[in-house]
């Protein structure tokens, strides 16, 4: 499988990136908010779309993905079908024209691998980097990356998305994305 995420042919999914769900999540929280919004940063930089699904009974983004996606990102309400993303979602992917899909945020085990597994089943390359996605339990965190993987869906890390995305072009921006990790 090829699973680059080549920045001319991919598209970023933020799913449940909502203040109350994160709150929840606790430390794991806190982290997928930093790494979404290095993601979303990066995406804008390198022309990569970037689409948020919003489930408003889960409360509003972190102001700092707020200010990040606000102009980057099509949003859409959470208004599903069931399972997985819903038609307005696919629709949109289809649209794009973008063949590669980076799904990431929370929960890993419900939103995240569900809606990887059925945009994996639509035709898609699907990609979800491991640490910019989390669930309230470790334990099932690990289940859906292993689901991931047994449902063709490529399991990655933020650090390659934002190095593919943004070398060699964007080098100074890659820099400072990645001191913002280790400060």
């Amino acid at each position: 499988m090829d699973c680059a995420a080549d920045p001319r042919d991919t598209l970023l999914l933020l799913l449940g990136l909502q203040d109350r769900l994160l709150a929840r999540l606790g430390s794991a929280g806190t982290q997928v908010t930093q790494r979404a919004r290095q993601l979303v940063l990066a995406a804008t930089r390198a022309g990569v779309p970037v689409a948020v699904v919003h489930a408003a009974a889960l409360g509003v983004l972190p102001r700092t993905l707020d200010d990040a996606c606000r102009a980057a990102a099509a949003t859409f309400s959470d208004a599903n079908d069931g399972p997985g993303v819903s038609h307005g979602v696919l629709a949109h992917l289809e649209a794009s024209r973008r063949r590669r899909v980076v799904v990431a945020g929370a929960e890993s085990h419900v939103g995240v691998f569900l809606a990887a597994r059925e945009i994996h089943q639509d035709g898609f390359i699907t990609l979800v980097p491991h640490d910019a996605c989390a669930s309230r339990r470790p334990a099932d965190h690990d289940a859906a990356l292993h689901l991931c993987r047994q449902a063709g869906v490529a399991v990655t890390t933020t650090e390659t998305l934002l190095h593919e995305w943004l070398l060699p072009t964007h080098a100074e921006e890659l820099h400072r994305l990645l001191q913002e990790t280790a400060a």
